[in-house]
């Protein structure tokens, strides 16, 4: 069931997101800010038998992972948090409360983090599949969130594409709106934290753990985490895959990543600077939020390998340089460089071309050397990227359900 008055309350919140925009300073946000709620916005409220309904109807088998005892109210939230430079602005995601009664039970906490989308509203907060997680988990008692991570949704600029720190506080955020939500609306939340995502996400909830733990270790205490098939080792395993010459089923990944990195650390001065043309006046266009990932596909495939479309000159000098900036920011985005305090398990598939496999084998590795006995890399199956979804959901909520009541 749909609330008839969202699409008012969608575009109250762009005339909001407008004003933020204008009357941002160059300051950081105080951290008490960061995390309050701007605007709440209905998505839905459904009894226990809608929701299964509603479930199904948009992703066939979800109710069996996440098998529904209650009713939720679901939202999306707009809240207050940081740009990859410190600098305040908004960003926007979806909140799930289970319609159950908090005097005489606390809910735990499960956030989600949603994989690569290009145009906005491909978010989980407005149009995007993966909205649907956290509503199940509210649907099984969990108090369920999903950011949108900044650029998408409601909030404004181009997203930061696999870039560690910006998925990391907007993960950080996230849960203090849902903090702050509980405070005001007398909900009890347990001391369980689950963190848990797919693809992009994988490496989002690598790089909220490790933000977490080094530095809101007082704040946060997480119960357990579930990266799920996630480019953790950027600058080996992905750099590999995005320099080599053969076909890649989802080329729109380097193009988001080199405009990503551009814009945000600033190494050259302008997109012609290491795209060919016509793809350095093509691509920023293409990446304005309003186009989807398949149509920038569909434009690259020609190609063949999507490292095409960078300049030859700039792609030797960085493979031939061992200080070319670029490895600074490749490394700077890996995210299994820490020593993890809450038991990790890192979901795979064999034969997942898009995110290879030994991404979680790098971490694992790296974890093993560092004396980590809390982590694993577990195997599905042989399949591709799509085919290790549903085998990595379900495990990684067998495995909460394992943690839920201890």
């Amino acid at each position: 069931m749909q609330f008839k008055n969202f699409p008012y309350r969608l575009l109250l919140s762009f005339v909001v997101i407008a004003f933020l925009g204008q009357a941002c300073t160059e300051q950081e946000v105080d951290s008490e800010k960061r995390g309050s709620i701007i605007a709440i916005n209905p998505i839905g409220s459904y009894t226990k038998e809608a929701l299964i309904v509603e479930l199904e109807n948009q992703i066939t088998g979800i109710s069996l992972l996440f098998p529904v005892t209650n009713g939720i109210d679901a939202y999306q939230v707009v809240y207050n948090t940081i740009d990859p430079n410190g600098n305040p602005t908004i960003c926007s995601g979806v909140m799930a409360i289970p319609q159950l009664d908090t005097d005489t039970i606390s809910l735990p906490v499960a956030s989600y983090q949603h994989g690569t989308v290009v145009r906005k509203t491909e978010a989980p907060s407005i149009d995007g599949i993966e909205k649907y997680i956290p509503m199940a988990l509210a649907g099984n008692g969990y108090l369920g969130v999903a950011t949108d991570y900044l650029g998408l949704g409601l909030s404004p600029g181009l997203h930061p594409y696999i870039h560690a720190k910006s998925e990391a506080t907007a993960v950080i955020d996230m849960l203090r709106a849902l903090r702050n939500y509980c405070h005001e609306n007398d909900i009890a939340y347990s001391d369980k934290l689950f963190l848990f995502g797919y693809s992009q996400g994988g490496h989002a909830t690598m790089a909220a753990q490790k933000e977490i733990e080094t530095n809101y270790s007082k704040e946060f205490k997480l119960t357990a985490v579930a990266p799920m098939s996630g480019p953790y080792s950027v600058s080996g395993v992905m750099k590999d895959l995005m320099l080599s010459e053969e076909p890649y089923p989802t080329p729109n990944y380097l193009p988001y990543l080199l405009l990503t990195y551009h814009k945000y650390y600033g190494m050259y001065n302008s997109p012609s600077d290491f795209l060919l043309a016509p793809y350095d006046s093509i691509m920023p266009a293409l990446f304005d939020g309003t186009h989807g990932g398949g149509e920038i596909d569909n434009l690259m495939e020609p190609l063949g390998a999507p490292i095409r479309i960078v300049k030859p000159e700039v792609v030797t000098s960085f493979t031939v340089n061992p200080n070319h900036p670029l490895w600074d920011i490749l490394r700077d985005n890996d995210t299994y460089n820490f020593s993890p305090k809450a038991p990790i398990k890192m979901y795979y598939c064999t034969g997942d071309t898009q995110v290879k496999y030994l991404n979680a084998l790098v971490a694992q590795d790296y974890f093993l050397a560092n004396n980590q006995t809390n982590t694993e890399a577990i195997f599905n199956n042989g399949g591709d990227h799509g085919d290790c979804v549903v085998p990595s959901l379900l495990k990684a909520k067998v495995w909460f359900e394992q943690l839920r009541y201890d």
